[in-house]
This record gives structure tokens, C-alpha cells and sequence, in this order.
């Protein structure tokens, strides 16, 4: 009699254990084809987006931000300030000449052409300093044309 519940317990033993790894095996199998398919959901969505655009720090984080003084405009500072420049009186706290800069590495729009600015601005002294970043300049823009039009209309010839 032992030696009968001892073959059953022997059976009952490798029939578990054979159990056991078809499910991990199964389980393992599933969690391949996930991950499978979410890695070619993500290259889908990356062939979507601009990558370059969503992880680059596209930020203007020089000086403080212009939020309490107003909205930022498309381009410039917020109706209450003025552009700073390296020459009206603010010394090195706002080196550009023109009083923006272009974010370096970070492009942006439907073909990539287009940039965004970041402008120091005085709110109403050099006491109080903020930058203000645009909105994407020249999102259309698609070819060297296109960007020297844009240009063009933004910086006249004086």
C-alpha cells in the first residue's frame, strides 16, 4: 500500500512539476510577445514625432520665468517689459544684442525647419529680469526658401 501512494505521490509530482513549467513557459512567452509589441509600438509613434524635439531641453532656463509680468507673445516679452539687451543698461545680465537668442539643437515645426527664440526681458527695470520663450518660428517651414522668407519677414534689410 505504501508503495502504491508512494508511485501515485511520484506521479502526481512530475505531473505538477510538468505543469508548472508549461505555465511559466507560457507566461514567458506572452511577456516576449508583449514586449515585442510594445517596442514596435514605440518605433511607431517615434517615426511619428519628432524624437529629437521630444527629448532635447528645448528650454530657455537662463533667467527667471516672465509669468508673473503677462503672457509671453508669440515672439518677444510680455506687454508690461521690454526687450533687454546687452546695451541698455543691464550690464551682463543680458549679453544678446538683440535681446534673444536661438535655443541651439532644438528644432521644431512639420519638417524640423523651424526654431524657437528666447528673449531676456526687463519688467519695467533691470531689477527685475525674466525670459520669455516663443512659440515654434517657421513651423511651415520645409526648405532653405522657406527659411530665408521667414527670415526675411522677421529681420527686414534697414
Amino acid at each position: 500500500m505504501t508503495r502504491l501512494i508512494n508511485n501515485a505521490d511520484g506521479i502526481i509530482s512530475l505531473w505538477s512539476e510538468a505543469l508548472a513549467r508549461r505555465i511559466n513557459r507560457r507566461d514567458l512567452i506572452f511577456r516576449a510577445v508583449k514586449s515585442v509589441a510594445a517596442a514596435a509600438a514605440a518605433a511607431s509613434v517615434g517615426s511619428l514625432v519628432n524624437v529629437k524635439e521630444v527629448f532635447a531641453a528645448c528650454t530657455c532656463s537662463y533667467l527667471a520665468s516672465c509669468s508673473p509680468y503677462g503672457a509671453c507673445p508669440f515672439r518677444g516679452c510680455p506687454s508690461s517689459c521690454t526687450a533687454c539687451t546687452s546695451s541698455n543698461g543691464c550690464g551682463t545680465n543680458c549679453p544678446h544684442s538683440s535681446g534673444y537668442w536661438v535655443i541651439p539643437n532644438c528644432s521644431c515645426g512639420v519638417c524640423g525647419n523651424g526654431w524657437y527664440e528666447c528673449w531676456d526681458c526687463k519688467c519695467p527695470s533691470c531689477s527685475h529680469l525674466c525670459t520669455c520663450k516663443s512659440t515654434c518660428v517657421c513651423s511651415g517651414c520645409c526648405s532653405p526658401g522657406d527659411v530665408a522668407r521667414e527670415l526675411a519677414i522677421l529681420h527686414p534689410a534697414a
